[in-house]
């Protein structure tokens, strides 16, 4: 689904009541949370999908990051937002970036 379209807002919120992506949908199922979408397709194809570092001490490292990653840098996800599509000149960054 594009992203820079006039009805993005529109198409989304058919997709995700929150409005937000990620989402994955599965049936009634509507998860729109990216480290909740990993940890339900990890559970679910467990022999394809090694979420997770099987040491303890570098599994527990890498869940503190995601949670700490995975509901903030607002302001550097909108100043820098992924688009692979369009090229830039080189990213244009201010203090809260």
């Amino acid at each position: 689904m594009p992203f820079n379209t006039e009805d993005w807002t529109a198409r989304i919120r058919a997709q995700s009541p929150s409005g937000l992506v990620s989402v994955l949908k599965n049936g009634e199922l509507v998860i729109n949370d990216p480290l909740a979408i990993a940890e339900y397709l990890a559970e679910r194809h467990p022999a394809d999908a090694q979420l997770w570092p099987t040491d303890p001490a570098t599994r527990a490292c890498a869940r503190a990051a995601a949670a700490e990653m995975n509901p903030g840098f607002t302001t550097l996800r909108s100043a820098l937002p992924i688009n692979f599509r369009l090229q830039r000149t080189g990213p244009t960054r201010d203090a809260a970036v």
